[in-house]
């Protein structure tokens, strides 16, 4: 009988609390997570109410115009007597691919800001975790969210907020140990496309 364990007995805590340490682990986790998400809303928020308040400029206008006319067949890139490619020809072509499935306009441009953009937030999100961990992750969305410059630039249908999307996934893809030969080849890929786009 003394080798048996009677019922409905709890089993006893280990010593060093490594229970008590893994629960509120969990708890700071699920809370810097938290924040994280909030931080996330509050640039969608924000990016919301800049993208129907910018004025547009003459380089965000030329991006959309420009991109229309290549991808709808009217121009090609670097075409003698055509518009002048000034930049590299991906930052025409993604926003008028985008144009071309959403419909022409403003509008299109800076919703496809807005969603590129918290792509980007996710990738520095994902970066600071792996770096960092929970806590400075958190911290990175906080201040790309609260930073009126980068709401400001990111808001807009420019090449900028595109690029900073695509170097914040290389990064991704490629920084840390145990990478996956497709995380690689994947990321590596996304680098030649940031080569040609800006």
């Amino acid at each position: 009988m003394s080798d048996t364990i009677a019922p409905n007995v709890s089993p006893v805590p280990a010593p060093d609390g490594s229970i008590g340490k893994r629960h509120s682990g969990l708890v700071a986790g699920s809370i810097l997570l938290g924040l994280a998400l909030l931080g996330a809303v509050a640039y969608f928020l924000l990016s919301w109410a800049k993208i129907h308040a910018l004025r547009s400029i003459i380089d965000e206008g030329l991006y959309l115009y420009k991109g229309y006319l290549f991808t709808s067949g009217a121009y090609f890139p670097f075409q003698d007597g055509g518009p002048w490619t000034n930049h590299m020809p991906l930052s025409f072509l993604i926003p008028g691919w985008v144009q071309a499935a959403f419909g022409m306009g403003l509008r299109t441009g800076r919703f496809y800001a807005l969603g590129v953009g918290l792509l980007m937030l996710l990738g520095v999100w994902i970066n600071a975790r792996r770096l960092g961990g929970l806590a400075w992750a958190a911290a990175a969305v906080w201040l790309v969210a609260l930073n009126p410059f980068y709401l400001d630039v990111y808001g807009k249908a420019q090449s900028q907020v595109l690029i900073a999307c695509l170097l914040a996934w290389v990064l991704v893809l490629t920084l840390g140990p145990g990478r996956h030969r497709w995380q690689l080849l994947l990321g590596a890929g996304l680098a030649g496309i940031t080569v040609v786009t800006r």
